[in-house]
């Protein structure tokens, strides 16, 4: 089953030229309708000509900028890259720099070590020499105090006494020293 349903519009318009005495260089056509919207339509051709400009140059300085911050990108790269390699040689100087005062610092080192070391035995060297030289004289000491006990004077006699303790004192000093 279909059903139709007709029905008729009936629209009316009408076209009025005008002109205005006052803004000549404009010129146009209005139309109005009876039922529905109003249409006005005008037309300026210098301010469509002058549109047209504006939108044309606004486009060109839009790629222009473009062109200007893909080039300010381009700078602010290389100039990046310019400073992390200026970072890099920086760190590499001041890493080399720090190995050879590491260097000089353990040659420093050692050599003090070294000179540290032949201190050592050349100071008991010497302490060893001195108890020789102490036992030595002790000897000596205990010797012509032995041959000369039967003529010696009392006071010469103590004396010699204090200076064999004073020679073993030394002696003992030495051998816990060393």
């Amino acid at each position: 089953m279909s059903r139709s349903r007709s029905r008729s519009v009936t629209t009316s318009a009408s076209a009025v030229d005008t002109q205005n005495l006052n803004l000549q260089d404009i010129e146009g056509v209005a139309v109005a309708g009876v039922r529905g919207p109003v249409s006005i339509e005008l037309s300026d051709q210098g301010a469509i000509k002058a549109g047209r400009d504006i939108a044309l140059a606004g486009m060109n300085t839009f790629r222009d900028n473009i062109e200007l911050t893909g080039d300010v990108l381009r700078t602010g790269r290389r100039q990046t890259e310019t400073v992390l390699e200026f970072g890099a040689d920086v760190l590499r100087t001041g890493r080399r720099q720090t190995e050879g005062v590491l260097d000089i610092g353990r040659d420093i080192a050692f050599a003090g070590i070294g000179a540290f070391e032949e201190n050592v035995q050349l100071t008991r060297d010497i302490l060893q020499a001195g108890r020789r030289q102490s036992e030595t004289a002790a000897g000596l000491a205990g010797s012509v105090l032995a041959r000369e006990s039967t003529n010696v004077d009392p006071r010469l006699e103590n004396i010699t006494k204090f200076a064999l303790i004073g020679a073993a004192v030394v002696v003992a000093v030495l051998i816990f020293k060393g």
